[in-house]
């Protein structure tokens, strides 16, 4: 007879994902392999890190493993930029997992997996987009010596990020992390969880606006994006890839899931001066709404009160986000952040055009081709 603790063991991978450990080893062991090899593709000096991202569409049906590296997009390559030239003050590399997940299809169940940790930005990313669970390499994991140690030093270099800032927002937001090691083909469980639809939200969660809204706007461009209020935001026009309907995102800076205000306000303060930050970028919370109902940000249509960090402005022109809209009554820049825009302003990858609000908004919401209509 099984006892009902062991039934609960048996069932705890089934509870935090509806996979059983089985079937969630198997697909650790191949998102894990796959982004292996994919980290032989990447440019960084020191952090050579691969993803790997599994989608299951609407009836089940697996689809096939997408790639990605920390590598220096082609039109940075085109302009000279070599791992030993920096933008802004870090380096010239794309983050891998963003591009993976922003151009994922709407799916049943997305699965993660990278051979070294995730940083704040992209976990912060995979939770947004709703991703069942994370796998990363267990011989990457701080304090870990194994083959990749070498090739994959981000872990030992960033150890505090990781226990301190990386793991409480992963525990806070309840997405599952699993450790996976090859050798033994076996999954530990690095931090507990529950599926997409049954964890915490973001306090301002990214959201689609109604007409109502865009009404209100309309009479009101200032009414998100006043400088006054004192966060981040940011409004998109986001076209349905299948259909061609288009709509508007508006996003703004909030704590991550699962935090309290006040312990939310205690890691922004804690985090306010490190290379990653606490709050959710509102323009990155855009991209992963919208890829959760298979849109896409449609270029030149994004109005900003802040200027992104260095890496979240290559993540966007990476993506295909050239110009953006940033209002003239915008938040402070940070030095990092202007010093990006200059210099990809000045090769043509993403300019930023300073422009009062009802300038932009009303020209887009009287655009006779664009009618926002509700998400099918």
């Amino acid at each position: 007879m099984v006892s009902k603790n062991q039934n609960k063991l048996m069932d705890h991978f089934k509870e935090q994902t509806g996979f059983s450990e089985a079937e969630l080893t198997e697909i650790g062991i191949r998102l894990i392999a796959a982004s292996r090899l994919a980290a032989h593709d990447s440019d960084h000096l020191r952090y050579h890190v691969g993803s790997a991202l599994l989608s299951f569409d609407k009836k089940g049906h697996e689809r096939e493993i997408q790639t990605n590296a920390n590598e220096i997009p082609p039109f940075l390559k085109e302009k000279g930029f070599t791992p030993h030239k920096k933008l802004a003050d870090g380096s010239p590399t794309i983050h891998g997992e963003f591009p993976l997940l922003y151009k994922a299809p709407t799916s049943k169940h997305i699965f993660l997996g990278c051979n070294t940790p995730n940083c704040a930005s992209c976990l912060k990313s995979a939770i947004m987009r709703g991703v069942d669970a994370l796998f990363i390499d267990a011989q990457s994991l701080p304090g870990m010596k194994g083959p990749q140690d070498s090739e994959n030093p981000w872990t030992q270099d960033r150890a505090y990020y990781w226990n301190n800032l990386i793991l409480p927002m992963a525990e806070a937001a309840q997405i599952p992390i699993y450790a996976v090691n090859m050798e033994e083909k076996k999954l530990s469980i690095i931090s507990n969880g529950l599926p997409p639809k049954k964890r915490p939200v973001a306090s301002t969660s990214a959201r689609i606006l109604r007409q109502k809204e865009l009404d209100e706007l309309e009479h009101n461009p200032y009414l998100y994006l006043s400088k006054m209020r004192g966060v981040r935001s940011a409004i998109g026009v986001a076209r349905h890839k299948n259909t061609g309907a288009h709509h508007f995102i508006y996003a703004e800076d909030c704590h991550p899931p699962g935090f309290s205000a006040e312990h939310g306000q205690e890691m922004e303060e804690r985090f306010h001066d490190a290379h990653y930050r606490f709050p959710l970028d509102p323009i990155i919370h855009m991209c992963m709404e919208a890829s959760k109902h298979n849109l896409e940000l449609m270029d030149g249509r994004i109005l900003a009160n802040f200027m992104p960090s260095s890496g979240r402005q290559l993540d966007l022109a990476y993506i295909g986000l050239s110009h953006i809209y940033l209002t003239d009554d915008h938040l402070p820049h940070t030095d990092d952040g202007a010093k990006a825009m200059k210099q990809l302003s000045e090769i043509g990858a993403i300019d930023y055009t300073v422009m009062k609000p009802d300038g932009v908004l009303r020209r887009l919401l009287q655009d006779d081709k664009i009618s926002p209509r509700p998400i099918p």
